[in-house]
């Protein structure tokens, strides 16, 4: 009996070490200040500012571009890309743009951190002429490393001056959290974004009093509703994109502390 523990013991004492054994905190978000382009950015990538993920997370970007007029006229939300001077492999999730003559688009995408360390991440944008770009940058850690995302949504709204919300594809779980970014094209006036009830804004900028880009989070929620309140202001164009991120098993990204029988191992 006490030879059985003792080689139990051992036993469980190996695996601790060199089985990967995941963090048991919850899903966490780290979030970083939102990079501006100049004004009339033209062609060509937007480089950010260097900023450092944790080990062990899911850097999530949103981006928000409105073209200069010769590049409107269509969605162009699609064409753009991400890069990053660490190496990531990133994987676009979801975009949603309009057609307008200054068209205005949105796209987020993940990209798994093994060892954090400082980095850029850079926008590109085709041969489209860009006015500006924004970058909404986060990290989570506590993700579903199997599946990181779940539920998506995009919208677009005309002259919206008030209340409107966009729908996930499905239910996010009550331990998600869903990311949600909107780009506008105010056209005049000065604006003001509201997040939509159980929403905290995370960022907002308005600039040059004709572009801008807002983001918000919401968790502990099964809602499939994507909310903003009112835009305080002239009648705004705008695009949404909302994106839930999944916690992981246990609420320690996607993995389980290795079950053991301490009387099963060997005679």
């Amino acid at each position: 009996m006490v030879l059985h523990i003792c080689r139990g013991l051992v036993f469980l004492a190996f695996l601790l070490m060199f089985c990967p054994v995941a963090s048991w905190a919850a899903l966490a978000r780290t979030t970083y200040t939102i990079q501006v382009s100049g004004s009339n950015h033209g062609t060509g990538a937007y480089t950010t500012g260097s900023f450092t993920p944790p080990d062990s997370s899911l850097l999530v970007v949103a981006a928000y571009q409105m073209t200069e007029s010769g590049s409107g006229g269509a969605d162009k939300s699609g064409d753009m890309t991400l890069g990053n001077s660490a190496g990531l492999t990133c994987t676009a999730r979801v975009n949603a743009g309009d057609a307008n003559t200054f068209a205005v688009g949105v796209r987020i995408w993940t990209c798994p951190v093994t060892t954090g360390s400082s980095m850029t991440v850079n926008v590109d944008s085709a041969a489209n002429n860009i006015y500006k770009y924004m970058v909404h940058i986060y990290a989570y850690t506590g993700y579903n490393t199997g599946t990181p995302t779940g539920a998506t949504a995009t919208g677009t709204q005309a002259a919206s001056n008030g209340n409107f919300s966009i729908t996930l594809s499905g239910a996010p779980a009550a331990t998600s959290e869903v990311v949600a970014v909107l780009g506008l094209n105010p056209g005049n006036g000065t604006i003001d974004v509201t997040p939509g009830t159980g929403w905290t804004e995370i960022y907002q900028t308005i600039v040059d009093w004709d572009n801008g880009s807002q983001s918000q989070i919401r968790n502990g929620s099964t809602s499939t509703a994507v909310a903003w309140g009112a835009i305080n202001g002239a009648g705004a164009d705008t695009v949404q994109a909302a994106l839930e991120i999944i916690e992981g098993a246990g609420g320690g990204g996607g993995s389980v502390l290795p079950t053991l029988s301490l009387m099963g191992v060997g005679p």
